[in-house]
């Protein structure tokens, strides 16, 4: 009898979501989750997805295991894992890694600047003393502070003490290891505050978030309230994660390399709202 493939996934908002019919049937959506299907049924395979336990992507732990995905593939209760998953060093020694399908800038993502209200100016003029005093008043015009728009302004602001900002903990050690100072500063602020959530955390006008340029264009494209910056931390790769169980690697790169030459995760990507 077949051996089913175990796929661990990470349900997220316009990436992949996962739905089941009364029948049982499977149906992935999402430019992550269609593209997902599609491979899965050019392997020909028996499979059966399953949910990573702590929605997380993977990150190491003390004893030298991770969580997430990353960790379900490591110790085998699954075989394979996609969802956004980045190739790191570190995630390498545990498992092993398809070619990329997709690459991914982190930036950050802010709350623009507001304006900035001045007072009233009262001044009162005596015309004379024949006539009654006058209160006039004058509105001076607003200015727009200048959001912060770069890592190096990013930084100053949170050792400033007044700005915070959050980001997952596989982005800090292109923080930490960085040759710019300010970064290096960046990520220790970050790990001093354990300022390390999940993307969803919510920004405001004094923290932001450290997070994919993709993703922020998807949730935030339509709202004018939110910066994204073009300023790039680094460039991920994205890929599928296996172990050696996985039946078959090579059928994969070959699907993959097909897939990526038709353009086919890009229209994905294209058609989301």
């Amino acid at each position: 009898m077949e051996r089913k493939t175990i796929v661990s996934i990470r349900p997220m908002e316009y990436l992949l979501d996962l739905n089941k019919s009364e029948s049982g049937a499977v149906n992935l959506d999402g430019c992550e989750g269609k593209f997902l299907q599609i491979v899965l049924e050019a392997l020909k395979i028996k499979y059966e997805i399953v949910i990573s336990k702590d929605m997380l992507y993977g990150d190491p732990l003390p004893d030298g295991n991770f969580t997430g995905m990353v960790g379900m593939v490591q110790r085998g209760e699954v075989d394979l894992a996609m969802t956004s998953l980045a190739v790191t060093e570190i995630r390498s020694k545990v498992v092993n890694f398809s070619m990329p399908y997709y690459t991914a800038g982190i930036s950050f993502v802010t709350v623009r600047s507001g304006i900035l209200l001045t007072a009233w100016l009262l001044f009162v003029l005596l015309i004379s003393l024949s006539y009654s005093v006058t209160l006039l008043s004058h509105l001076i015009q607003p200015a727009k502070v200048a959001p912060i728009r770069t890592f190096l302004e990013l930084s100053r602001a949170v050792q400033s003490g007044g700005h915070k900002a959050y980001a997952v903990k596989n982005y800090l050690p292109f923080l930490l290891d960085s040759e710019e100072d300010h970064l290096r500063k960046l990520g220790k602020i970050i790990i001093h505050n354990n300022w390390t959530t999940p993307v969803e955390t919510s920004i405001t006008s004094k923290s932001s978030r450290i997070q994919a340029r993709f993703l922020a264009g998807l949730k935030f494209e339509n709202r004018d309230d939110i910066f994204i910056s073009d300023d790039e931390l680094c460039v991920l790769h994205i890929a599928f994660a296996y172990n050696n169980n996985f039946c078959c690697k090579t059928k994969l790169k070959a699907i993959l390399s097909k897939l990526l030459g038709s353009g086919l995760y890009k229209n994905y990507y294209k058609t989301l709202p």
